[in-house]
């Protein structure tokens, strides 16, 4: 009976999210309106296929709302989305797992197509309604999702306390189906959870008074900003949940070129490419600072959709050294 009662609020939802025609076709609007795209679109598709993310979007734009020469087709839609999602557009990614949820015109449901784009815009982009759907895959344990009720539990009470009102509800009714002093599947989760969390390291520097996240993650996961902000903000090691991005001060107070690897000796696990900062390297935030720690300064401004290096840190947050920041900057 339980299942049954999440599986109804489950399908509820679906329901009342259902959107219009016009809310699902839309992709962040169309940035190539004043281009004739039945003149043009040859060789707007060989932009497309060169990368060039917003050429792709007009094509699915195109294709879903049909012109004087393309044919509504959302199978060839669905296709150009997918290309603005591979080039790391996660609006784009959650846009697919909203379509393979629901189904539409040619569009057949998939779960396995929906959890799996729903997952890769929650984790690199921190989208509320991808985390939300991957939380709702999750407790259900439906099709193409493991069934991790704990997990889901976290990401739901995270999205509740950023005021996601659909998270709240689900959150409430969660509780009342699943018992976690006694569910065997919650208490088996929270077992490994706690297990891995034991198993991650820090270390502490006495220079700076911040403690740094140290262990296997800090040289092999790689996240778009959005991302790494999610990663540290949903952190729990060494006893601590109160974990953030570091600022680019911070970041290069770890720089030590006298070191094979370029890093501070407190460090055991690290690499040498670039780590994202919190500091922002445009006015426009559209960039950020990161450190590049094989080269020992600041790289060029990095775009908030590429894919960098995490590492936490934890404490109070140490002066931003603009003079050392804008020095590093002109050396380049």
């Amino acid at each position: 009976m339980k299942i049954i009662l999440l599986l109804l609020i489950f399908l509820n939802i679906i329901f009342a999210q259902t959107t219009s025609d016009e809310k699902i076709v839309k992709i962040n609007g169309s940035k190539f309106k004043k281009l004739d795209i039945d003149k043009d679109f040859k060789s707007m598709q060989k932009g497309c296929n060169s990368g060039v993310t917003p050429l792709c979007k007009n094509i699915a734009f195109a294709y879903a709302k049909g012109t004087k020469t393309i044919k509504k087709d959302f199978t060839k839609y669905a296709f150009y989305v997918n290309k603005t999602c591979e080039q790391n557009d996660y609006k784009a990614c959650q846009l697919l797992g909203d379509l393979y949820l629901r189904g539409y015109e040619d569009i057949k449901k998939d779960q396995n197509k929906s959890y799996k784009f729903f997952k890769l815009s929650c984790e690199n982009a921190n989208l509320a309604k991808s985390c939300f759907w991957v939380a709702q895959f999750e407790i259900l344990g439906l099709k193409g999702a493991p069934k991790n009720p704990f997990k889901s539990e976290k990401t739901l009470t995270r999205l509740c306390k950023k005021n996601h009102k659909d998270s709240c509800t689900i959150l409430k009714n969660f509780y009342k189906a699943i018992d976690k002093k006694t569910d065997q599947r919650y208490l088996e989760e929270k077992a490994i959870f706690e297990q891995k969390q034991q198993s991650k390291e820090y270390t502490f520097d006495p220079q700076t008074n911040l403690m740094w996240q140290d262990d296997s993650d800090t040289n092999t996961i790689k996240r778009n900003f959005k991302g790494a902000k999610k990663y540290c903000e949903e952190l729990e090691t060494g006893g601590y949940d109160d974990w953030r991005l570091p600022n680019a001060s911070e970041l290069f107070s770890l720089v030590d070129k006298t070191n094979e690897n370029y890093t501070n000796l407190i460090i055991k696990y690290t690499n040498e490419y670039i780590y994202w900062s919190q500091t922002t390297s445009s006015k426009d935030n559209k960039t950020m600072w990161g450190v590049w720690f094989e080269r020992s300064w600041f790289p060029s401004h990095v775009g908030l959709e590429g894919e960098l290096y995490v590492r936490c840190v934890k404490g109070k947050e140490y002066p931003l050294d603009t003079k050392r920041f804008y020095i590093a900057w002109e050396e380049q």
